[in-house]
């Protein structure tokens, strides 16, 4: 037993001695070789982060939903545009109407008013 008990504070004392092998490396190796270290690392990114992403999730749902009213209003505008065009387009093909209305009776009358002038000259 003393030549086992020998060994092992033999190795201990070397790991010792070794720089930057002492109690916290040998704490810190062991550690990572049980996963712990970057279990904690991970729990430490965790409550950093997950605030931070779950945030962002929610303002990519809000601006989602915007996005979703903007392209409603927009269809809304669209629609509303294109029966303004249906509309005026009705005034312009009336406002024709009417001008070329104008445009015959501004004609007739001249030929009456010809006609007037002609029966007028040759009435004895």
């Amino acid at each position: 037993m003393s030549q086992e008990q020998g060994f092992w504070e033999k190795a201990w004392s070397t790991i010792k001695s070794v720089p930057g092998m002492g109690l916290e490396s040998t704490t810190d190796a062991m550690d990572t070789l049980s996963g712990k270290k970057i279990e904690e690392q991970l729990e430490e990114f965790r409550k950093v982060f997950a605030p931070v992403l779950l945030g962002l999730h929610d303002q990519v749902r809000g601006q989602e939903q915007r996005l979703g009213l903007l392209e409603k209003a927009t269809a809304e505008q669209v629609e509303k545009t294109r029966s303004f065009e249906e509309g005026l387009y009705s005034i312009r093909q009336q406002f024709k109407s009417v001008t070329t209305s104008r445009n015959v009776a501004f004609v007739a009358l001249g030929v009456s008013l010809i006609s007037l002038g002609v029966a007028l000259w040759a009435s004895p």
